[in-house]
């Protein structure tokens, strides 16, 4: 018998090893609960040798001192109980890991370090008076009568943990709720089955079947972390916020996203941006004991905490501030990683997990646009966050039923004295009739993927105007082109099968695109740029003027139009410094073949300045507001074409 509970011994450290050899030790952050696991899983391995090193010497008891054979079993006897406390402490991590009532941590770890203590003084005592074991002069083992004391340790620790297990079961993870389960009851199985045959040797299976079950339950979900930085991912936290909004823990989430990582990996590489990500992870684990730290999407990261008094808030948020200016090191590189910050505030109001992803994915499309280091979600995010719900809910409703209106504003081009062009603007209603601006639905559109939609419509009542033969435009209509439309690399001849489909011809239909889409995506806008010119089809820039206008980007594409901002335009009559500089800009587009259209013009004393600096078509209110298309065809009718 004493042979296969040896083999069995080995067997149960073989698979320790195994488990131990298959630890993440690269990319898995140190968190208490997995540095509980760690020191319990070789903790169980080490008593797993220690138990075979007393096998042998009892074996050859008659030869090995005393004192030796006492020191080495008594060594056993409180490194055994001490593996399972910390097997049993890991557990209660994990179970409370979404509970924020620090009490009921504190409380389980002094009882598990009360029964350690209790049982470690036992055992000296031991010494004394042999309860647990004793060896005779020859060096012969035997068992004394609370030698099963220390099982009666582990089934304390187990009663703790189903008692814990049932008062806070709404906070715990389902993947603790199997593992709870499934374990407990086959550990008592297996201590009824050792404490009946006292022959048996069942510790280390015992131990290494427990871990074995937190390993697979905490350690090799591949699926659940990112493999960059070692952090849970995007459904992982969504886990953790289910499990914290039901059991309505109050809580704060911070999110920290890297503004400038591309020019990161331009420089560095790939490779090493990606160790960055992980410094960076590392690091924000350690900024607190009492924070969950997760890769939230792309290079933003989503730290879950506590709701803490506002002195220690500022504090902490003061410290990652200051930690995100300064420089991140590594080897032979040096780069600060600039990050713009939000805050999510718990305060135990009723919500769900769902709700709270709406509230930080909106926080964070607004901390991408900020100029502020900080942006808190407040009542007023909160406000702008329903109001854009309600617009994409107008949005769907809108694909569905084809709800969206195309207008038209005109173009005046001065060389025929008469309106030559139109862009096509979409418009769309809310439920009481009123008209919903565009500033504020195509942002969302663009950002749920539903400009496609609408772009395809605005495409096909933009033709079938045109094909009515009711309208004279000499340069055609134009269309705004969206980012999402530029990186279909089937852009150009989905577009011309629906222009020859109303038996048009691409010069009839013009594109308009942003600097921005050109300088956030130069090759992709680029390639569908290049295409779409070879099909005839034209291009204007538009919003020239806003932000940050490179002009030596723009010489790069074969633009029909620069389509000044009203920006530019609006203080052209009272400043100097504008006129000068919009009409050097005229001179230099001129220069490099390509025509101006003046936006926002809506005073006679604009239309004079641009009229001197010979722009060639004026698009604003001072000739024509937006109008559907039946009001265009009658405008154009009765405009006629001595106008001036």
């Amino acid at each position: 018998m004493e042979y296969w509970s040896m083999i069995t011994e080995i067997l149960s450290l073989l698979l320790l090893v195994v488990l131990i050899l298959n630890l993440n030790y690269k990319r898995r952050v140190l968190t208490p609960a997995v540095r509980c696991f760690w020191a319990g899983l070789f903790l169980t391995a080490f008593c797993i040798v220690w138990n075979l090193f007393c096998i042998l010497l009892i074996r050859h008891g008659g030869a090995v001192p005393y004192q030796f054979l006492v020191f080495v079993n008594t060594a056993y006897f409180i490194l055994v109980v001490l593996s399972g406390s910390l097997i049993a402490l890991f557990v209660f991590e994990k179970m409370l890991e979404h509970v924020y009532d620090d009490h009921c941590i504190k409380r389980a770890r002094r009882m598990l370090g009360g029964l350690t203590l209790i049982y470690t003084a036992v055992v000296f005592l031991n010494l004394r008076y042999g309860f647990l074991f004793w060896f005779d002069r020859e060096g012969g083992y035997h068992r004394g009568p609370l030698n099963v004391l220390g099982y009666g340790i582990v089934v304390a620790e187990l009663g703790l943990m189903y008692l814990c297990y049932f008062k806070h079961r709404v906070s715990i993870s389902k993947e603790m709720k199997r593992t709870i389960k499934l374990f407990p009851p086959v550990v008592l199985l297996l201590i009824v089955l050792q404490i009946s045959d006292q022959e048996l040797l069942l510790n280390g299976m015992i131990a290494a079947f427990v871990e074995l079950i937190l390993f697979l339950a905490f350690h090799s979900q591949k699926m659940g972390y990112d493999s960059i930085t070692g952090l849970g991912n995007r459904d992982t936290f969504f886990s953790d916020l289910e499990l914290r909004t039901a059991g309505d823990q109050p809580f704060q989430v911070l999110l920290i996203t890297l503004t400038d990582f591309n020019g990161i990996n331009t420089r560095c590489g790939h490779q090493v941006g990606n160790e960055f990500l992980y410094s960076a992870a590392s690091w924000l684990e350690d900024s607190r004991t009492d924070v969950s730290v997760y890769r939230y999407i792309g290079v933003t990261y989503a730290v879950i905490m506590p709701c803490l008094p506002e002195e220690q808030s500022m504090a902490y948020r003061k410290l990652l501030q200051d930690r995100f200016e300064e420089d991140w090191t590594l080897g032979a590189y040096s780069e600060k990683l600039q990050a713009v910050f939000g805050s999510y505030l718990s305060a135990g109001e009723p919500h769900n997990a769902n709700q709270v992803m709406e509230a930080l994915d909106y926080m964070l499309s607004v901390m991408k646009r900020s100029d502020q280091p900080w942006v808190d979600f407040d009542r007023t995010l909160s406000s702008q966050m329903v109001r854009r719900r309600k617009i994409s809910q107008l949005l769907k409703e809108a694909v569905e039923q084809q709800g969206f209106e195309v207008w038209y504003q005109p173009v005046y081009c001065w060389k025929i004295r008469s309106f030559c062009s139109a862009e096509a603007l979409v418009r769309m209603k809310d439920r009481d009739g009123g008209y919903v601006s565009p500033a504020e639905f195509i942002p969302v559109a663009e950002a749920s993927g539903m400009i496609g939609e609408i772009f395809w419509f605005v495409l096909k009542e933009v033709c079938r105007l045109i094909s009515g033969g009711q309208i004279a435009l000499p340069d055609g209509i134009s269309i705004n082109l969206s980012m999402t439309q530029l990186e279909d690399p089937d852009l150009d001849a989905k577009i011309m099968e629906v222009v020859a489909e109303y038996g048009l011809s691409p010069e009839q239909i013009k594109f308009e695109i942003t600097e921005e889409q050109l300088s956030s995506h130069p090759v992709i806008a680029g390639d569908t740029l290049r295409k779409m010119l070879r099909r005839g089809f034209r291009f204007y820039l538009d919003d020239f003027g806003i932000g940050y206008s490179n002009a030596a980007a723009v010489a790069k594409y074969q633009f029909e139009y620069i389509k000044l901002d009203k920006s530019l335009v609006g203080e052209i009559a009272t400043d100097d410094r504008s006129r000068l500089l919009v009409r050097n800009l005229i001179h230099m587009f001129r220069d490099l073949g390509m025509g101006v259209i003046a936006e926002g013009v809506e005073t006679a004393e604009q239309l004079a300045c641009l009229t001197e600096l010979d722009v060639e078509k004026i698009q604003g209110f001072y000739y024509a507001k937006p109008m559907d298309g039946q009001k265009l065809i009658g405008f154009l009718r009765g405009y006629g074409s001595d106008r001036r």
